[in-house]
């Protein structure tokens, strides 16, 4: 079923340096979405980082997933793909953590959407 969607924006501030606004997304008078946008001027910052490198790791698609999807946890994690790119997978008690020395590293994105007109997985 195709609904209508309208979305509202409005402003909640103006100021000198930044401006923020207020969206929501509405369907058949049911929120679907809200979001609180914030737009700013660069600046100078007393804020400085030290970027780690990258850690050496295989490709996504070499990496295993990360866990397979179990009634065990929120359903909303199986719209992501995740897997582990080095050190132990958390809580798998292994004989030899990895954590303290090496942290658990991974990857994670959205798994595509079901092509129109095929099942979604269900739960059991």
């Amino acid at each position: 079923m195709i609904a209508e969607v309208e979305i509202a924006a409005r402003r909640l501030r103006r100021g000198r340096s930044a401006t923020s606004f207020a969206v929501e997304a509405t369907s058949q008078g049911q929120v679907g979405a809200q979001a609180n946008l914030v737009f700013a001027h660069s600046r100078d910052s007393t804020v400085d980082h030290d970027f780690l490198p990258c850690p050496d790791v295989p490709e996504p698609q070499d990496c295993p997933a990360f866990a397979e999807p179990s009634p065990l946890r929120p359903a909303f994690v199986d719209n992501f793909d995740t897997r582990r790119a080095g050190g132990t997978t958390p809580m798998s008690q292994a004989d030899t953590p990895t954590i303290p020395r090496r942290p658990t590293s991974g990857f994670c994105s959205n798994r595509p959407a079901p092509s129109p007109g095929t099942a979604t997985p269900t739960r059991t």
